[in-house]
């Protein structure tokens, strides 16, 4: 079974406007770096030096990955990912 990546509004470009994405259970930078792969104009935006970018948030199960295993945090089969854009302001 798979997973549901929720994506960003401002990324939905990159997706051919799909709002998810499914993907084979794993951990979180794991999943981030097959993300960069398939859709190579994220690249950078996901995975900045081998941690999350500073301007993004990810939510599994409704749990920020930060209070888990942080990028080491394994998503299950049947579990939901939320990749959040903090906005800044510039």
């Amino acid at each position: 079974m798979l997973i549901e990546v929720r994506i960003p509004i401002a990324w939905r470009k990159y997706f051919g406007g799909n709002a998810t994405v499914a993907m084979k259970e794993g951990k979180v930078r794991s999943l981030l770096q097959e993300l960069e792969s398939l859709y190579p104009d994220l690249q950078g935006q996901l995975l900045e030096a081998d941690v999350a970018h500073p301007a993004l948030n990810i939510i599994v199960d409704g749990m920020d990955i930060r209070i888990l295993n942080d990028l080491n945090t394994f998503v299950e089969t049947g579990s939901e990912m939320n990749l959040i854009l903090e906005h800044r302001k510039g």
